[in-house]
């Protein structure tokens, strides 16, 4: 109840109202400050209407205050049954605005009159805004950003719009007060769940032997969201492997350009590699799903090539090695060298017989014999064959 107040010196006037109000000590028509403090004063509603007004005129000595008191009425069934407020997640597609219906956002009772149930926000979004629009599609009208009060006739009406504003989030909030009547609730939190614009690809590298395949399982065409979760899409290749390909098992050897979702559930799709001597490949690929009318960004594959020792050592250089009498000459790889696809100059090594009339030794330590060494110290230069005596002999 609220009350209006005037000043006057008329006397005491008969309340005008559709109930009743008295004191159980002085009557219907007067009571004391002393009947409030008791409790005493009774407002007894005749069960008409949802608003009330009474007069009264306060006596203190010889000066005279009129009071009008306002009532609004609250059923009984309402304080008892009414459901205060009915919320539920808001999703927004990226990028676009939603109406929050009044099946996701909905203050008091269904008999209830909506323009009298306001929502205050509170706290606004984050990642967008509220907005007002009072247009229809294909005419002009008013619209208002960032409301900070709005009713449910509005939200009923299809007036208010969260519109989603800050790209690659996955949700936001909000926080309202409500009041409807009698009835308040402070700081409800609205979740907004937001559907990306792009479907999310996270891809996994892989490891594969020389000339070999693999099995490309789900764990490396991820769509980490609950939003694409069974959504049957493909993988097209943008950029195929340039060492190798992509096949679907029950068609060996058929470079595939694109496979979907299921295939790749169904462990049907591998990668085969050519059997070349490069141990690096990669693909690039994205996901597509026709039915959404969305796609991921494009995600590359980075293959590791195991390398296998298949490859036998070829000689490229034997020349005989014409040398001086007691004299040290370094052996260069025009004069000796080999190659092997699969070794790396380190890893290709000569074992020789002693030489009679002489011997190997590193250019460092000429004194020390030796009976084997690699391609990789003929290439830097550390080999020397010392001679000693007057024989010409070949030595290999």
């Amino acid at each position: 109840m609220s009350e209006q107040t005037t000043r006057s010196n008329s006397t005491p006037r008969v309340p005008q109202s559709v109930a009743e109000c008295w004191s159980t000590s002085s009557g219907p028509s007067s009571f004391s400050l002393h009947d409030l403090k008791q409790g005493r004063v009774i407002y007894r509603h005749d069960g008409s209407g949802s608003f009330d007004v009474f007069n009264l005129t306060v006596k203190v000595k010889d000066t005279y205050l009129e009071v009008g008191v306002y009532v609004q009425v609250d059923s009984e069934s309402h304080q008892h049954h009414t459901q205060i407020l009915h919320s539920k997640t808001l999703v927004v597609e990226e990028g676009k605005p939603v109406k929050p219906s009044r099946g996701r956002l909905q203050a008091g009772h269904e008999d209830d009159i909506p323009s009298e149930a306001m929502f205050i926000v509170r706290t606004p979004p984050v990642h967008g805004y509220l907005q007002r629009s009072l247009s229809e599609e294909g005419s002009l009208g008013t619209d208002e950003k960032s409301p900070l009060i709005f009713t449910q006739q509005d939200i009923d009406d299809g007036y208010i719009h969260y519109v989603q504003t800050t790209p690659d989030q996955q949700q936001d909030c909000f926080l309202l007060d409500v009041m409807n009547g009698f009835q308040a609730v402070s700081r409800l939190e609205i979740l907004v769940d937001i559907v990306p614009k792009w479907i999310p690809l996270a891809v996994q590298n892989f490891t594969v032997q020389e000339g070999g395949s693999k099995a490309l399982p789900e764990d490396y065409f991820k769509i980490p969201s609950k939003h694409f979760e069974g959504l049957d899409c493909e993988f097209v290749l943008l950029k195929p492997p340039k060492h190798g390909y992509v096949e679907n098992s029950n068609f060996p050897r058929v470079k595939l350009m694109k496979f979907t979702r299921k295939q790749v559930g169904n462990e049907l799709i591998s990668y085969v590699h050519d059997d070349s001597e490069d141990l690096l490949d990669n693909f690039t690929t994205f996901a597509n799903s026709s039915e959404l009318g969305k796609q991921s960004l494009p995600q590359t594959l980075s293959v590791t090539v195991e390398s296998v020792n298949d490859e036998a050592p070829v000689i490229t250089a034997n020349k005989i090695l014409q040398v001086w009498v007691n004299s040290v000459t370094e052996i260069i790889s025009g004069e000796l060298c080999s190659e092997d696809g699969d070794s790396s100059p380190q890893d290709l090594a000569y074992l020789v017989s002693p030489p009679s009339n002489g011997h190997l030794a590193l250019k460092s330590f000429p004194g020390l014999s030796m009976q084997n060494f690699t391609q990789a110290q003929i290439n830097e230069g550390q080999l020397v064959f010392v001679h000693t005596g007057m024989s010409l002999r070949k030595t290999t």
